[in-house]
C-alpha cells in the first residue's frame, strides 16, 4: 500500500493563507474596488490572526495568481477587494 503524500508545514501555511486572502481580496475585479499593497502590508493586516513571514506571503500572493505592480512609489501587488 503506498503511503498518502502529506502537505509540507509550508505548504499548509501558504495555502491557508491563500485562503484567508481570497475571503477579501480577489485577482480581477472592477478598477473601483483596486488597490495597491506592500507585502509589509499584507503581513501586517494577518498579524492579528497569525505570525507569518514576508516570504511566505508573497509566496501564497503569487500562488493564487496576483500580480506585482511597479510604480515609482514602490512595488505592489495589485488586489481587488470583494
Amino acid at each position: 500500500m503506498e503511503e498518502e503524500k502529506k502537505d509540507s508545514p509550508q505548504s499548509s501555511i501558504t495555502n491557508k493563507l491563500i485562503e484567508l486572502l481570497l475571503n477579501e481580496y480577489s485577482i480581477n475585479g472592477s478598477s473601483e474596488n483596486l488597490e495597491f499593497k506592500s507585502t509589509n502590508d499584507i503581513v501586517e493586516e494577518m498579524s492579528p490572526i497569525a505570525d507569518v513571514s514576508k516570504n511566505e506571503v508573497a509566496e501564497a500572493l503569487d500562488k493564487a495568481g496576483f500580480k506585482l505592480e511597479y510604480t515609482e512609489a514602490g512595488i505592489y501587488w495589485k488586489m481587488y477587494n470583494i
